[in-house]
């Protein structure tokens, strides 16, 4: 796996780079710079959140969870790309690209997390963090599709984020 995606990787990052470059340096920011600079933001977002999972998978602590990130992160990167390209319209599309890149990073966030290897008494904090990633996930997805505009959404989506940095913040301390 490794052999194959950290070349596939370095590749897409540095063409990525030029194309941005290119994209910046070429004048106007037309519509296509545009389109370009955002291929090259996805293709690097792909890369990292892949890059986050992998190091994961090459643990094999949690096997299933660095692949399924994986998948998300190319799979939904891909897609936005196709809809920015292809300048899709409609909600739905774009909530569903949203949706693929929540879970893909939150994916990516719970294998990072799940490789800290901690004494007994502090293991705790890897359950804590990846609860509190699912529920942010959760929350964010179900306010996205839901179009909740409840204060309290908001309050909870801010009382989630900051727990899950604290805890983000404490594994490797």
């Amino acid at each position: 796996m490794k052999r194959t995606a950290l070349p596939i990787l370095i590749g897409s990052v540095l063409v990525s780079a030029l194309l941005g470059i290119w994209a910046l340096l070429v004048g106007e920011m037309g519509e296509l710079q545009v389109k370009v600079l955002l291929t090259s933001l996805c293709i690097s977002g792909a890369s990292i959140l892949s890059m986050a999972c992998a190091a994961a998978w090459d643990k094999g602590r949690w096997p299933l969870l660095p692949r399924v990130g994986m998948g998300l992160a190319i799979g939904g990167f891909a897609y936005l790309i196709v809809l920015i390209w292809a300048e899709a319209e409609g909600e739905a599309v774009w909530k569903t690209a949203a949706t693929l890149l929540i879970l893909a990073t939150g994916a990516a966030h719970a294998s990072l997390v799940g490789l800290a290897r901690l004494k007994t008494r502090h293991e705790w904090l890897v359950p804590a963090a990846w609860i509190c990633g699912t529920l942010l996930a959760g929350l964010l997805i179900g306010a996205m599709w839901g179009e909740w505009e409840d204060d309290n959404v908001f309050r909870w989506i801010g009382v989630l984020s900051i727990l899950l940095c604290a805890f983000t913040i404490l594994v490797p301390v």
